[in-house]
C-alpha cells in the first residue's frame, strides 16, 4: 500500500478522529499533549490495538502489536507504552517516514 506522509496537524487530525468514534462521549473536554491517551479518553488496550489498526490503515502502513503506542504492556513489570498525545502523533509520523 502507498505510504501517507502527513503533517504533524494531519497526523494528529485523524488520530482525534479515530479517537472520537470509539470514545463517544468520553472525549476529555481539553487534550492534555503529555498525559497517556488511553487514561486520557477512558480507553483500554483493545481499544488501543483497535486505533492502531485503523491509524495503520489510513496512513499505509502496518503498525507491530509488540510495538503499538496504545498498548499497556506486561502487567508484571508494570512497564507501559501507552503513551502521551504528541508521542504517538509522533510516533505514527516517524514510521511512515521510515518505512519510505
Amino acid at each position: 500500500p502507498m505510504v501517507t506522509q502527513l503533517s504533524f496537524e494531519e497526523t494528529a487530525s485523524r488520530l482525534l478522529e479515530c479517537l472520537r468514534s470509539l470514545a463517544g462521549d468520553q472525549e476529555p473536554q481539553q487534550i492534555q499533549p503529555d498525559v497517556s491517551v488511553l487514561h486520557q479518553w477512558g480507553l483500554d488496550s483493545e481499544d488501543g490495538v483497535d486505533v492502531a489498526a485503523e491509524m495503520g490503515s489510513q496512513l499505509g502502513i502496518e503498525i507491530p502489536h509488540d510495538e503499538n503506542p496504545l498498548v499497556e504492556e506486561n502487567a508484571k513489570t508494570g512497564q507501559k507504552r501507552a503513551r502521551s498525545f504528541k508521542q504517538v502523533v509522533e510516533y505514527l509520523m516517524s514510521y511512515s517516514t521510515s518505512l519510505r
